[in-house]
């Protein structure tokens, strides 16, 4: 880069606001189940109809991924943010006054527009427009956020519902998250087009897309800088990433998401289970960081590889630890602490080196509802595993073999992709 565009390259800033974003959506979002024992004693709810708000907020989230792709383009990451800071309050202070389940219900769902307009998938691309060189590990960064804002937005949400009951807890969070990320959104966030910058990275790309027109090698199906959306989609690589990240997702979110009902099935106190899952959420901050540090030194094959074998660990331990004893506990957080990229950082990371940068923001976009589907179906999973008579550990079973599955195809769509090919052929 330019000496003139170094001095004045603003991506770390742009990084860190984007990071603040994610921080306030997804740390708070993840805080629900803090709040449905409260609600349902507060308003006289059962807990199996208290726990459909979660329902609504994730199989919304799937329904709006499938249509929200086109609006997403058009508003642009910035405009995408604002809705999403704005609803991810909105549906905060709806529940503060909410006094049925069915109100309950409806701002559950209105949480799926933060799940959607303010996913990964958006933040990805904000990052990604301002990072080509150093993209996994500035990724890795703020991915690690997410994992931090919910270990944080627990403790406090914790907090304010002891101090001021559970309608004041939501009306101060619904504020403060809205606030923060609007602000930032706002003030700070920017596109590089849209201050006058090119994105780190920027000459190495052009010196590549050069060398692969000179060689003819970009001539066809494959451009020198990657594959629009609608090309990428029509590659049986794209649908591999698409059905290995669901896959994963479904395996990943389910076993953390599901640790504690397993632990408290064991003989496990609420508070000894949920130390267990806070940890988790806070190792993981640091995993995803270090995520992105071993995808860019060492290739996303290797990412894969490693944040996969770490949930079937996990897994495998789990079931194998029959007294729960806490030491070999520990290699069970540790295993899916490690595994944590697999939510946040693995589709931005992997669509990348899969496809390139020519419409890098359009399709990490097409590719959220493989996340939120996986997100809304492993509920279901669940459910119907329990309701069919079998025992827990079959739920674990299952799990570790969809991330066994995610993980194959994911390898295969990322060997596959033209794009990939395209490269090795200019490397040699």
């Amino acid at each position: 880069m330019s000496e003139g565009v170094k001095s004045k390259f603003s991506g770390y800033i742009m990084a860190v606001a984007a990071g603040i974003i994610l921080f306030m959506h997804l740390g708070a979002l993840g805080t629900i189940g803090v709040f449905i024992r409260p609600i349902a004693e507060g308003n006289g709810f059962s807990i199996s109809s208290t726990m459909l708000i979660i329902t609504f907020a994730t199989a919304g989230g799937a329904g709006l991924g499938l249509i929200a792709p086109p609006i997403i383009r058009k508003l642009k990451p910035r405009g995408s943010l604002i809705i999403a800071s704005f609803a991810c309050g909105l549906h905060y202070w709806g529940f503060a006054f909410s006094h049925t389940i069915w109100m309950y219900w409806f701002w559950g769902f209105v949480a799926s527009v933060p799940l959607v307009f303010g996913s990964n998938a958006v933040i990805g691309s904000v990052v990604g427009s301002w990072f080509i060189e150093r993209r996994a590990s500035v990724l890795g960064f703020v991915f690690g956020a997410a994992s931090l804002g919910g270990a944080a937005w627990q403790f406090a949400s914790g907090l304010l519902i002891t101090n001021f009951g559970f309608r004041t807890a939501y009306m101060i969070m619904g504020s403060v998250l809205a606030g923060v990320a609007l602000l930032v959104n706002l003030v700070i966030l920017r596109m590089p087009d849209q201050i006058g910058q090119k994105p780190l990275g920027w000459e190495e790309a052009e010196k590549q897309k050069v060398a692969a027109a000179s060689a003819n090698i970009a001539s066809g199906k494959v451009s020198a800088d990657g594959l629009t959306v609608s090309e990428a989609r029509k590659t049986a690589s794209y649908w591999m990433i698409f059905i290995g990240l669901f896959l994963s997702v479904l395996a990943t979110g389910g076993g953390r998401s599901n640790m504690n009902l397993f632990l408290t099935g064991k003989g496990l106190s609420v508070v000894q289970a949920s130390s267990y899952t806070s940890l988790t959420s806070l190792l993981a901050s640091a995993a995803t960081v270090m995520g992105g540090f071993i995808s860019q030194k060492m290739g996303n094959r290797v990412y894969m590889v490693y944040t996969h074998a770490a949930f079937i660990t996990g897994c495998i331990v789990l079931l194998l630890n029959v007294n729960i004893a806490a030491p070999i506990m520990m290699i069970t957080v540790i295993m899916y602490a490690l595994s944590a990229p697999i939510s946040t950082a693995m589709s931005p990371t992997v669509n990348s080196q899969a496809f390139g940068n020519k419409d890098y923001a359009n399709i990490l976009t097409s590719m959220a509802p493989a996340l939120l589907m996986g997100s809304a179906i492993y509920p279901i999973v669940v459910s119907t595993i329990l309701g069919m008579g079998f025992a827990i550990e079959t739920i674990y079973m299952v799990f570790a073999t969809s991330n066994l599955c995610g993980l194959i195809l994911l390898t295969l769509g990322l060997t596959s992709s033209p794009y990939v090919k395209m490269k090795k052929a200019m490397a040699k």
